[in-house]
């Protein structure tokens, strides 16, 4: 009992500090209203959340959690909405280069298996490194500057263009609430 009385506790720990984490970031975020949502289903690169249409969910609004993008709502239905995530083929997102403000889109990999986006689109005068830090751009579904990821390889491109592979800042497999 007492293993299970502990098991129980770092749970409710865990939970509590991401629901706190949860409430600071719609507390402090001033760049757009935000509407918790518990996550309620997964699959092949979209995630169900529990709140729709009855509670102002449209299409085309962007999902976060305090780490950064998650993805975008496509599909909303009275009381639950599907999100395409940075895994989904479809999601795509503009994108920057914070440091130097270089501009690409970022593509969702398509596949729950490979959790590594690409960044495509990357003029090729634009300087883009390893490590980098990737964030959007700014437009009619995201605010600029919300965190997407960091760059983990570059990609060859033709005489204009070029790319390079994002990791996604939020965790998307152990998502529980956005």
């Amino acid at each position: 009992e007492a293993t299970v009385d502990a098991g129980l506790l770092r749970e409710l720990q865990t939970e509590n500090r991401r629901l706190r984490q949860m409430l600071n970031f719609q507390r402090n975020e001033r760049r757009f209203a935000l509407l918790p949502a518990k996550v309620i289903g997964r699959f092949e690169g979209t995630v169900v959340i529990d709140v729709g249409e009855m509670h102002g969910v449209v299409p085309q609004l962007c999902a976060v959690t305090p780490d950064g993008v998650v993805g975008v709502v496509v599909k909303v239905l009275p009381l639950q909405s599907y999100v395409y995530t940075l895994h989904n083929a479809e999601c795509r997102v503009g994108a920057m280069i914070a440091r130097n403000r270089a501009m690409g889109m970022l593509h969702g990999s398509g596949s729950d298996f490979s959790h590594i986006c690409r960044l495509e689109y990357i003029d090729v005068k634009d300087e883009v490194q390893i490590g980098d830090y990737v964030v959007t751009s700014g437009g009619p579904v995201f605010p600029p500057n919300i965190p997407l990821g960091r760059v983990t390889a570059l990609i060859g491109g033709d005489a204009l263009l070029r790319g390079a592979y994002v990791e996604p800042h939020v965790n998307l497999y152990n998502l529980e609430e956005l």
